[in-house]
């Protein structure tokens, strides 16, 4: 992100870290938030903490609305940029301010407070969106996307590491990977997945009548 960095006030570094944090708590995949930041680094006016939090918003506003990233920091992004715009942009979507925010965002933007109007917006959001990415990780299906994701960035990092390793020990790395791979695709490994959660509660009912005889 050369362009951008100076104007959001965080270095590519920074943001590289600040999209693998957020990874580790919601479903979407490093890339697609790396797309989403970028997305919202195009707007000059979305700086320093008020863009960390507007990917929150972000993340939020796309798990509810099932949208993919991208599309969700454009959106938000346009709102947070020009709060006095985006207050009646989000309104037609369905999110509602009250008259004394409404009053509050026009009054700020007239005092040429800008962070204070994204504030209040930033802060409706969180009202009515707050968590969702996060709560939908929790679920069984958000589980399941979170397995995958990690698994991806798994082969990944392994192949970045192949990439570092002398040419001679490729073959040798490769066959343990082989058989890494196998191991997690059989069908004892799938069948212990997918029936892992019925055997933990099997062994929860069990364990009390276990104790009492013990």
């Amino acid at each position: 992100f050369p362009s951008h960095d100076t104007a959001a006030g965080f270095t590519s570094s920074d943001i590289q870290d600040q999209a693998k944090v957020l990874g580790e708590s919601i479903v979407a995949k490093r890339e697609e938030i790396l797309d989403a930041q970028g997305m919202l680094l195009s707007f000059h006016d979305i700086k320093g903490a008020k863009f960390t939090e507007t990917m929150g918003a972000v993340a939020d506003f796309a798990s509810f609305y099932k949208e993919d990233m991208t599309s969700a920091a454009l959106q938000i992004g346009k709102a947070i940029n020009d709060p006095l715009k985006g207050m009646t942009r989000l309104q037609r979507m369905g999110v509602e301010f009250s008259e004394t925010q409404k009053e509050q965002i026009k009054n700020y933007v007239a005092q040429g407070n800008l962070v204070a109007a994204q504030e209040v917006v930033l802060k409706e959001l969180k009202t009515e969106f707050g968590g969702q990415a996060k709560a939908f990780a929790q679920t069984d299906a958000g589980k399941v996307q979170m397995a995958g994701k990690q698994w991806e960035e798994l082969q990944f990092e392994i192949g970045e590491v192949i990439s570092k390793i002398e040419v001679s020990l490729i073959p040798a790395f490769m066959k343990v990977i082989t058989v890494i791979k196998e191991a997690f695709n059989s069908a004892p490994m799938q069948f212990f997945i997918e029936h892992l959660g019925s055997l933990v509660g099997l062994v929860l009912k069990l364990l009390p009548i276990w104790v009492a005889y013990k």
